[in-house]
């Protein structure tokens, strides 16, 4: 009996059976989006309410419309109001809650309090204030946003006190079951949407508890993956380096291309490992990265850098501007500086969701060697992988004397 019993309240309550220390962090899941929702139906019952008196203007008379007027107009309105202005602090929730629970109930018992007047004055249009008993007991279930248990108080004495009042006054049997039947359907309709909206809300809880999980699941991984690739990439560094030693200097050179290269990769896996985000680089600081490498590879070499600050790019296109730099700062050592010293000015800037790189070694003239025929025709790796690469960027790149700018779109 007991398992069949556990079986029903968990399909009911899906996390009926969980810690209460999960329970209690649903509750403040929930209290965000249950705070919001009150806080608008408050306000807009409210209003509706004074829509209402106004009606009550053109039905009633005499006494019946000195208390509809304070019911629906000077009474519930400001109540609902209230209700709305405790949304906004947190420390008054528990009091916010139980308000809007306790207003159908005012309203309801106004209602009736109304129809009793009518029943002994304007008997004749009693009836007309006893369907709103309905449209409270909808809306306490499933419009409100009062919680559960909460709201299945306030329907069942709002149900009990109109069921009691009907019998009280004696109104014709027909009357009775017909508005009995309207009450039922009204509570049963409720009761079942506001279950299955509690149900949704858990499950979308514990859904959302899940994907947080796999979420940092995957980061752990992909930051321990990242670690051990630049792990390996620095082997790699540290056997290319050991190569060196005894190599003629165009081996030497080579080598020390591959390292640059390498290390390019090496440095963004090493900045995924420090950050949560693997979408999106900041670009600068990773170029500012490389470029510390390049510098301990090439000491006779000084960086002239500029970067604007903020420039975030995807990984791909970060690791591709990167490869871009290493490719074109070994070809200038290689053609233009071999043993001298030497400048290289950097310069990396966004306007417009447009990024330029401007790139120099203030030897090599770019527009006069006509750089986008070397680039297709010269018999040179370094510049075909420079011209490669430039289209992976899918950049346009062009020569203004002795500056090679390279620019593509965000």
């Amino acid at each position: 009996m007991f398992h069949y019993f556990h079986t029903f309240a968990t399909f009911l309550d899906p996390l009926y059976h969980k810690p209460k220390h999960l329970k209690r962090e649903f509750e403040e899941w929930e209290k965000s989006s249950r705070t919001l929702q009150i806080r608008a139906i408050s306000t807009l019952t409210g209003l509706l309410y004074i829509i209402y008196s106004l009606i009550d203007w053109e039905i009633l008379s005499a006494q019946p419309l000195v208390f509809a007027t304070f019911l629906h107009l000077f009474f519930l309105p400001p109540f609902l109001f209230i209700i709305a202005l405790l949304s906004y602090s947190k420390k008054l929730y528990k009091v916010m809650m139980l308000s809007l629970a306790i207003s159908p109930i005012l309203a309801s018992t106004g209602n009736i309090y109304l129809s009793a007047l009518l029943h002994f004055s304007f008997a004749s249009q009693e009836e007309i204030y006893l369907p709103e008993i309905y449209l409270i007991i909808i809306w306490i279930f499933t419009v409100s946003g009062i919680r559960f248990n909460y709201a299945l108080i306030s329907a069942s004495v709002t149900f009990v006190s109109s069921v009691a009042y009907q019998i009280y006054f004696k109104i014709p049997q027909e009357f009775l079951h017909l508005h009995f039947i309207w009450m039922f359907a009204s509570f049963s309709f409720g009761l079942l949407s506001a279950l299955i909206i509690n149900k949704f809300h858990r499950q979308t809880f514990l859904h959302a508890k899940e994907l947080k999980s796999l979420l940092s699941q995957r980061e752990l991984l992909m930051q321990e993956l990242n670690h051990r690739v630049k792990n390996n990439l620095q082997f790699i560094i540290t056997l290319l380096w050991s190569k060196r030693s005894g190599s003629s200097p165009e081996t030497e050179q080579t080598l020390i291309s591959l390292q640059s290269q390498i290390s390019a990769i090496a440095t963004v896996h090493e900045t995924l490992c420090a950050q949560p985000d693997i979408s999106a680089l900041d670009t600068g600081k990773y170029l500012h990265t490389i470029l510390d490498s390049l510098h301990e590879l090439y000491p006779h070499i000084t960086f002239d850098i500029r970067f604007e600050a903020d420039i975030i790019l995807s990984m791909e296109r970060t690791i591709t501007l990167g490869l871009v730099l290493c490719e074109l700062i070994s070809n200038s050592v290689k053609h233009s500086f071999t043993l001298e010293e030497g400048t290289i000015e950097i310069n990396l800037n966004i306007h417009k969701n447009q990024v330029t790189l401007n790139y120099s070694d203030t030897i090599t003239d770019y527009e006069e060697n006509n750089f986008s025929m070397i680039s297709n025709t010269k018999k040179s790796i370094g510049w075909s992988m420079i011209s490669s690469l430039i289209s992976q960027l899918r950049a346009i790149s062009t020569a203004q004397g002795k500056y090679l700018v390279i620019t593509f779109n965000l």
